[in-house]
């Protein structure tokens, strides 16, 4: 499924747990969903079973990066299991090649993207440059506490750093389709719905770049292995 796909998973909690998962007045649920972008709603109508139930709706990633804030919560509210500080300290979860490209919007200024990601889930991240000259780098997710949340919010930051350099490009050095002016409307659909299913099908990067609009036309970008990009400009 695309990371834009509508999804929807209900959560059951411990009663003990559902007052600080909701937390006063309501400020760490609501959190949650400012920090994720998705939908939670409390059911409690079996707390005198001693459960109650979390259903969390919106996009695949943002019900993703929800569920996994949810866990983070709850996890404050037990005690810490002992690390070996061997496995913290050496053994790689999750391991992405990122194009060098795209490494310094994924870093963010001064590296305050990946400190934020560290401060947030309190895991360790490294990203080696080693390998730059050769045209990318490796962001490794290493195994401890936090690490699940920590490999969503790396997962997001990757999408989000592959369309921002593809929409920031100058016109020519990626592969790319004129779109008149006219077209973009329907073309984007409602709440962005048509663009999402081109990338959701084909698999592909796709961003719409309307900066030359009052020209009468957009442009339409593509990243990604060929059999992708042309997949998405056949659907276009």
């Amino acid at each position: 499924l695309s990371p834009s796909a509508p999804a929807a998973i209900n959560m059951t909690i411990q009663q003990t747990n559902v007052g600080y998962l909701i937390g006063k007045g309501g400020e760490s649920l609501k959190s949650i969903q400012t920090q994720s972008g998705a939908n939670l709603q409390m059911d409690q109508s079996q707390k005198e079973l001693g459960i109650s139930s979390v259903r969390i709706t919106g996009s695949e990633q943002a019900v993703a990066l929800a569920k996994a804030l949810v866990h983070q919560r709850i996890s404050e509210v037990k005690p810490a299991a002992p690390v070996d500080p061997v496995v913290l300290g050496g053994s790689v979860a999750a391991e992405y090649r990122i194009e060098q490209v795209y490494v310094g919007f994924f870093i963010g200024r001064g590296g305050e993207q990946v400190k934020r990601i560290k401060a947030q889930t309190g895991a360790n991240i490294a990203v080696d440059q080693s390998t730059k000259d050769s045209g990318y780098s490796v962001v490794k997710v290493m195994h401890g506490l936090g690490w699940e949340l920590a490999n969503t919010l790396v997962q997001h930051r990757l999408e989000q750093a592959k369309e921002a350099t593809l929409q920031n490009m100058a016109p020519g050095s990626a592969e790319e389709v004129l779109i008149p002016q006219a077209t973009v409307g329907w073309l984007i659909g409602r709440g962005g719905e048509s663009l999402k299913q081109v990338k959701h099908q084909s698999g592909a990067i796709v961003v719409l770049n309307q900066d030359t609009k009052d020209k009468g036309y957009s442009i339409m970008r593509f990243a990604g292995d060929a059999a992708a990009v042309a997949n998405a400009k056949n659907i276009i």
